[in-house]
């Protein structure tokens, strides 16, 4: 009677090292999925800001709650380079690194037309109550 437990658990634990694995194995490809998701944001493309805003909502990164509410308050820019910039008072924050910036060239604020507002209103929700 013993063998089918020693075999549960050594089944259990291949299985708890697989899946440590496959978590630390996607975690810098979080980071790399959230930087790209951030620049698409950018785009002119609705389509694209649409996935990028689900992408984000889906990241666990703190920096999307704020980046995602800046495009929601109407204070997300983007500059000639495409990079992207959070407007607080008189002043702007890389959204990527959240260090204070200066957008090169004219800074753009992007608007969120009622198609992205349909895509951005649940996930800033699932965002907060994630929080």
């Amino acid at each position: 009677m013993a063998i089918p437990c020693v075999r549960l658990r050594h089944a259990l634990t291949v299985c708890w090292g697989l899946a440590l694995c496959v978590l630390c194995w996607s975690l810098p490809a979080r980071a790399a999925d959230f930087a790209q998701a951030l620049s698409a944001l950018g785009q002119d493309d609705s389509d694209a800001m649409q996935a990028a805003i689900v992408d984000l909502g889906a990241s666990d990164d703190p920096r999307a709650l704020a980046a995602l509410t800046a495009l929601a308050d109407g204070k997300l820019f983007v500059d000639e380079s495409k990079g992207l910039f959070i407007k607080k008072d008189e002043t702007f924050v890389d959204a990527k690194s959240g260090q204070p910036a200066t957008p090169s060239g004219n800074a753009t604020a992007l608007r969120a037309n009622n198609q992205l507002r349909r895509v951005l209103g649940p996930t800033l929700a699932q965002l907060v109550v994630g929080a």
